[in-house]
């Protein structure tokens, strides 16, 4: 009957620990527990999870080739029923083995030291020891993983493929050497003394992982500042760009009205001679002077305006056809980041575009009470996705150039909206949709 009741709490807690382990897990991957079929996910995994790890423990009390079995468990059962990126994925898993193996090293080592006993009976044993032990290593668990939690949303998750690799990497290292100390003291022939330094070594490695996870982490949050400083100093350089070809138009404007006076008196002198003729060769000259000022849409903001119809003027000087349509109010979302979008965005396809034969640009932006709908689609001579999924700028100043792509998606998350690169036909599409806010300063 004991034997019974101790396996009854040995999958107790392995239910426990496994409910942590999924929690873990699925926090990791911004899991919804909210909805029936999450807590159902949640609940099976943590059930299969338990069944897995009793099964093995019937095959042996401990190997180093259980540790592969469990990350393997968790991951694929994460590749097929949670959400997310796969190398979130393994990440998570490989982060809960190293967290379960190291706490339980600790934890039994320091009993097995304190007790005079070895391992085997630390793990195996009947007694409250071994309670004490369970549950000691739970809450150091439990505790550990939601401290990962609790800076995973906006650091680790952040990180990119090269920081992954080295976390990952150090887990994976850190997991094996832990295997083969924790084998070590099993052995009966080790001294206190050699158990001690053998437990120091974990503890080593363990600090090794947090500092090795403390330096990826705040290079990333370098890296990301020193990012954001450079978009903001190119958005910077944009408002003044936009800001000087207002003036530059306001000027050509007032000039024209200026002169617009004369060149009515010159017509109304030539109408009252009877100089038709004259007349009509100068209406002529006058309106032609006129068709080399494009208006090509009038989204209702003056400062859009001017930069919006000065690229796509540039466009069309260039031989691009040019196609632009709008609708709808900008309003609630602010004006020079509007501008600094729509900038990047036509930049990239003006590029891209005076590379072709036939080549063309079409703008829509369409918006409505909640959000605005900004597509800038161009001609391409080739896909430029096929060779370059993720956008990155093949000039050899890759330091200052490649910024208008991520500007384009800084300024989408800004407005808790989306950017969408595809394309279709041999032409390239740039999507971007942003949420509105009437509370935002629209200047």
């Amino acid at each position: 009957m004991s034997d019974i009741l101790w396996g009854l709490f040995e999958i107790f807690v392995t239910f426990i620990e496994e409910l942590i382990v999924f929690y873990f897990i699925c926090s990791f991957q911004k899991h919804d527990f909210k909805t029936a079929k999450g807590k159902i996910v949640f609940f099976l995994g943590a059930a299969s999870g338990t069944v897995v790890v009793t099964a093995v423990n019937f095959l042996t009390l401990y190997d180093w080739w259980t540790t592969i079995i469990y990350v393997a468990f968790w991951f694929i059962f994460a590749v097929l029923f949670i959400k997310g990126k796969t190398v979130n994925k393994l990440l998570s898993a490989v982060i809960s083995s190293a967290v379960l193996i190291s706490v339980s090293n600790l934890i039994t080592g320091v009993f097995s030291l304190v007790l005079k006993s070895d391992l085997d009976n630390i793990y195996s044993g009947h007694s409250i020891y071994r309670v004490l032990c369970v549950l000691i290593a739970l809450i150091v668990k439990l505790y550990l993983f939601s401290l990962i939690l609790k800076f995973a949303d906006k650091t680790i998750l952040s990180m990119n493929k090269k920081e992954w690799i080295l976390v990952i990497t150090v887990f994976l290292t850190s997991i094996f050497s832990l295997a083969m100390i924790h084998i070590a003291l099993n052995e009966d022939a080790l001294s206190d003394l050699s158990s001690l330094m053998l437990m120091l070594s974990e503890a080593g490695l363990i600090l090794l992982n947090m500092i090795c996870l403390y330096i990826t982490i705040s290079l990333n949050k370098s890296n990301k500042a020193a990012e954001e400083s450079k978009l903001r100093e190119q958005q910077l350089r944009h408002n003044i760009q936009y800001a000087e070809t207002v003036r530059k138009q306001y000027e050509e404007i007032r000039s024209m009205w200026h002169d617009m006076k004369q060149h009515f008196e010159v017509i109304d002198r030539l109408c009252a001679s009877n100089n038709y003729a004259a007349a009509k060769e100068y209406i002529s000259e006058y309106a032609g002077m006129l068709d080399k000022i494009d208006i090509f849409t009038d989204v209702g903001n003056d400062i859009i305006n001017a930069i919006l119809n000065s690229k796509l003027s540039t466009a069309k000087s260039l031989g691009i056809t040019v196609i632009c349509s709008s609708s709808g109010s900008l309003d609630g979302i602010n004006t020079y980041d509007i501008c600094s979008l729509l900038g990047n965005m036509l930049d990239n396809a003006i590029e891209a575009a005076k590379k072709t034969n036939p080549s063309y640009i079409e703008v829509s932006i369409y918006s409505d009470d909640y959000k605005i709908n900004i597509c800038v689609s161009n001609s391409i001579c080739k896909s430029v996705l096929n060779d370059n999924k993720n956008l990155i700028t093949t000039k050899s100043d890759f330091q200052n150039h490649g910024i208008g792509v991520k500007t384009i998606r800084s300024i989408a998350d800004k407005y808790n909206g989306s950017a969408f690169f595809y394309e279709e036909n041999m032409n390239f599409f740039c999507r971007v949709i942003l949420q509105k806010n009437i509370e935002r300063n629209t200047v």
